[in-house]
């Protein structure tokens, strides 16, 4: 066990986007950051959506070149098949501003840590042993050593293993899973994601970097056991083949022979933490809020709070609180306008009255 001689500005409990986003921030304020992470085990490809609004985020952190480089696919906004059987264009789902691009998730999370290193950011692997405070912080304890911190950034996701040490828990919205599927496509980029309500969930299909095409059934964990899932994909093809815009767009971009570059479950668990933020830890990403992914946040939610919270930070370290009680009243007003959002998202989709899925997301609780 090393015992850290050297007390640390800010300690960063993540090594996601969000945890990486705010150490680049933390790092701009000359603060002494280091990022403590699990190894990352091998993920498959999966796409993800990053809003127009982020790109300001990635100016501020040094990685708008990187990003434009990395060639991720521009979006002309979203068609939708919702609460009826016409397409809706452009954002009529979830993106009121519409825009943003599809990105490779893994390349997009390299650029990021390439970032890190090359601004010689400290990274250690490392997992959550014990947390304690005392007069000057923390004393952070993992499997490799116990530093001593002045103010901890919790990133750990929807773990919120720093968070759960301090009796903190987390309220959980629903629990849903996504089948992830990555197909090698045979025709040109559509600049476009599609969304497809259908009895047991929605599909959301979008073209990614390198002629692929993702697509992405979202559904209750309850609907389809996840050992199901992973070992046919017979009620996966069933569902599909229950869609008609998905199934021929599928159709018409690898034709007659599928061919899958990756095939994934992910766990879908949208919430909160009871409390988000202390005078000297604050919560970023999925580990303070996890939306539903209807929401389609995702990365743009990480790359923002992890810039706010970093600003936050540095004020709090110097005696002002004041951007730290902006950073919480602004999260538990955006969650109480994603919450009325969504609701009204779910409530428009009425074609199964009998569907567990939609009765579920269309109850008053």
């Amino acid at each position: 066990m090393i015992q850290s001689s050297d007390e640390l500005d800010v300690l960063v409990i993540g090594g996601g986007p969000a945890g990486l986003a705010t150490a680049l921030r933390l790092h701009q304020y000359r603060l002494k950051v280091q990022v403590v992470t699990k190894r990352k085990q091998p993920r498959e490809l999966v796409g993800d959506h990053l809003s127009v609004e982020t790109s300001r985020v990635l100016h501020q952190l040094g990685c708008w070149n990187k990003f434009l480089d990395a060639g991720h696919l521009k979006s002309s906004g979203t068609r939708s098949i919702w609460g009826s059987n016409r397409i809706e264009f452009s954002d009529a789902i979830s993106r009121p501003s519409g825009g943003g691009w599809y990105v490779d998730r893994l390349r997009f999370e390299r650029m990021i840590e390439d970032q890190v290193n090359e601004q010689g950011i400290e990274m250690y692997n490392g997992t959550l042993i014990d947390v304690t405070s005392d007069s000057k912080g923390w004393i952070v304890q993992t499997d490799k050593a116990i530093r001593h911190v002045r103010m901890v950034i919790e990133a750990s996701g929807k773990t919120s293993a720093f968070a759960r040490k301090l009796g903190i828990s987390r309220i959980r919205e629903d629990r849903q899973i996504a089948h992830c599927t990555v197909y090698r496509s045979e025709k040109p980029a559509e600049f476009f994601a599609m969304i497809e309500a259908m009895e047991s969930g929605w599909w959301y299909s979008s073209c990614l970097p390198g002629g692929l095409l993702s697509v992405i059934l979202v559904t209750d964990a309850d609907a389809a056991s996840p050992w199901l899932l992973h070992k046919s994909s017979e009620w996966v093809e069933d569902t599909l083949s229950a869609t008609v815009h998905t199934s021929a767009r599928i159709r018409r971009h690898c034709g007659g022979a599928r061919k899958i570059v990756s095939q994934n479950i992910v766990h879908l668990s949208s919430g909160r933490l009871e409390v988000t933020a202390g005078k000297d830890w604050i919560a970023v990403g999925d580990s303070a809020i996890c939306y539903d992914p209807i929401a389609a946040h995702g990365i743009s939610q990480a790359l923002v709070t992890g810039r706010d919270a970093a600003d936050a930070a540095a004020d709090a370290l110097s005696g002002d609180m004041n951007r730290l009680s902006q950073y919480t009243k602004r999260l538990d007003y955006s969650y109480t306008y994603y919450t009325n959002q969504r609701k009204r998202l779910y409530s428009v989709e009425n074609r199964w009255p009998r569907s567990v899925y939609w009765m579920n997301r269309q109850r008053t609780k």
